[in-house]
């Protein structure tokens, strides 16, 4: 399990002296203490020395990145409205998009019910051009039958050809099932 670093961690330095001027231990150093290393340089063997300036620097380190951490987390303390700011406008873009989706969604359910209406009036329109060209075709023959009706109302003689009366789906009948004159037509009544 790893220590945290804390504010209040020291490389905690306490040699013990070899070289016989002193066996007492050097006590614990920070960066704050007034201790240099010439007070303490002449208790310390080379290699302990080297060590000493070490922990001086590590503490120092220790120290400013403290101060740095301080820093920047009052800096976000700082920011933190603004966080809260952002996470509001987030709100209020999910607000939006889901009204937009909810637009998106009505108007292809407009767009179905109108492609589904334009279908409806696509079948009405080819039905509509079926019943034009049978009115067209039925008027032809209702000409025809007006026409023939007149020619025929005109006759006078006996021996004058009749124009044959188209029947109901246009067909000309047999010659032999209609008088071919006004005179076997006055016969026939």
């Amino acid at each position: 399990m790893r220590s945290r670093i804390t504010p209040e961690t020291r490389i905690d330095f306490t040699p013990i002296c070899t070289s016989g001027l002193s066996l007492a231990p050097v006590p614990l150093l920070s960066c704050e203490s007034n201790l240099t290393m010439t007070h303490a340089q002449p208790e310390l063997a080379p290699m302990e020395r080297f060590a000493l300036q070490g922990a001086l620097k590590t503490n120092r380190l220790l120290d400013e990145m403290w101060q740095s951490f301080a820093i920047r987390i009052g800096g976000l303390d700082l920011n933190e409205h603004r966080l809260d700011g952002i996470d509001n406008h987030f709100g209020e873009v999910g607000q939006r998009l889901a009204g937009i989706d909810g637009h998106l969604d009505v108007t292809g359910q407009r767009l179905d019910e109108t492609d589904q209406q334009l279908d409806n009036v696509s079948l009405a329109l080819e039905g509509m051009d079926e019943w034009i060209d049978d009115m067209q075709t039925r008027i032809a023959i209702d000409n025809r039958i007006a026409h023939a009706r007149t020619l025929n109302s005109c006759i006078t003689q006996d021996r004058a050809e009749l124009t044959s009366i188209p029947l109901e789906d246009g067909q000309i009948p047999d010659a032999n099932q209609v008088p071919a004159t006004f005179g076997q037509l006055r016969m026939m009544s």
